[in-house]
């Protein structure tokens, strides 16, 4: 248990928060997994509040990323507890994994003495009244737990290198169906690591986390802050580049912001050499902000 307490402790550095000084709430957890694996995640807060990524939400992401599907216990550490109430949102998230996967997850809230504030020992129970029919995917089935990220190779070229990882993510989408469309996201930082993986989708979409949002969270989770290149790819856009959706371009310039960063993002169509460059302020000029970033 204390062991447990102080890696999630150490998780907390790792959250995103919207306000920079004072009043953030700061969470961190951590997902086991039957193949003994423990994935640890932290909240990632927007500037909009719409695109909030909960810790739960990220540490099941990264167990997705890599294609980890038996998570069998989540805990989440709450660095403020006052007034702190579980959220129907976070619990559905988990559910829609279990019914996509066939895992039953128990679900742990404690606060910084490791005092537990909230249980479930199945968390398809907690919401009597939502309970989806159960249809795993059938890339579940014996799934093989690989790696989500590589070394860059400076033998080769930046673009090469995001273009073929980013083709790789294609098999780690989650999605909510078999054999629906896939978008897949590479991203380089600056110690010559390259992350990657596909988007993670949501029954009811708005709790879907974009690849082009995905790859970089793998990246600040690891503390790989310095994000320097990004590189996109979709089954949809064979011969023509595909195209960053305003919510990712929204993402990319609050962690910009945050963390001073120039990322050079690279849109590739899947089967043919064509690609477009561009920067975020290309991307998205006049960027909107609900303050000035001390």
């Amino acid at each position: 248990m204390a062991d447990e307490l102080s890696y999630l402790k150490d998780g907390l550095p790792l959250a995103v928060v919207k306000k920079v000084i004072g009043g953030a709430n700061r969470t961190s957890s951590v997902c086991y997994s039957k193949s003994g694996r423990k994935y640890r995640g932290a909240n990632i807060d927007s500037d909009t509040n719409l695109l909030n990524i909960s810790s739960e939400q990220s540490a099941l992401l990264l167990a997705v990323s890599h294609s980890d599907y038996e998570v069998e216990e989540m805990v989440t550490l709450v660095e403020k507890s006052d007034g702190f109430m579980v959220n129907p949102f976070t619990v559905k998230t988990m559910i829609d994994f279990c019914v996509r996967t066939g895992s039953e997850i128990r679900y742990r809230i404690i606060d910084m003495d490791g005092r537990e504030i909230f249980s479930a020992p199945k968390i398809s129970e907690t919401i009597s009244f939502y309970r989806p029919p159960q249809k795993i995917l059938s890339k579940v089935t014996g799934a093989v737990i690989s790696e989500n990220k590589a070394t860059f190779d400076k033998s080769l070229s930046v673009k090469d290198q995001l273009k073929k990882y980013a083709d790789e993510g294609l098999s780690k989408c989650f999605h909510t169906y078999d054999n629906a469309s896939a978008y897949s996201t590479a991203v380089l930082t600056e110690d010559g690591t390259i992350y990657y993986t596909g988007q993670y989708s949501s029954f009811e979409k708005r709790g879907s986390i974009h690849s082009e949002m995905a790859a970089p969270i793998l990246a600040l989770m690891n503390d790989k802050t310095k994000i320097t290149a990004l590189g996109l790819v979709s089954t949809k856009f064979t011969d023509t580049p595909c195209e960053i959706c305003g919510c990712c371009r929204q993402f990319l310039a609050e962690i910009s912001a945050k963390y001073d960063l120039n990322i050079k993002l690279y849109c590739f169509a899947k089967d043919t050499m064509e690609f477009k460059q561009y920067s975020l302020d290309e991307l998205l000029p006049n960027q909107w902000s609900s303050k000035k970033w001390l």
